[in-house]
């Protein structure tokens, strides 16, 4: 028969208090980091108006920041991360459309 006078504490019997009884840790590239950045209030009340959920907001500044790196910096983000801009691309290569405003749409894209 087993010894019951010992409360159970938490989920395991003992308690929650010995090493690693609690959540598995995350690998450290797999951490959310925190970005301290300012921006006007009254762009922040409206970000939020129109995305009113916090979970919702911060996918959409992953995807402006993944679109920014993947641009190197160097293009419109928006631009870089819509399909319109192959959808644009493809209508400019079959009208036959000048040359240098393809490859300006190109230069955008990659």
């Amino acid at each position: 028969m087993t010894n019951t006078s010992e409360p159970i504490r938490g989920k395991h019997r003992g308690g929650g208090r010995r090493r690693n009884s609690g959540r598995k840790p995350m690998p450290p590239n797999k951490k959310p980091t925190n970005i301290d950045g300012y921006v006007a209030s009254e762009i922040v009340e409206g970000f939020r108006e129109l995305v009113p959920a916090a979970a919702d907001r911060n996918r959409l500044y992953t995807q402006w920041m993944r679109a920014y790196v993947v641009a190197g910096g160097e293009s419109d983000r928006l631009l870089a991360q819509s399909p319109l801009a192959t959808e644009l691309l493809a209508h400019l290569e079959s009208t036959d459309a000048p040359e240098s405003l393809r490859d300006r749409l190109k230069s955008l894209i990659l």
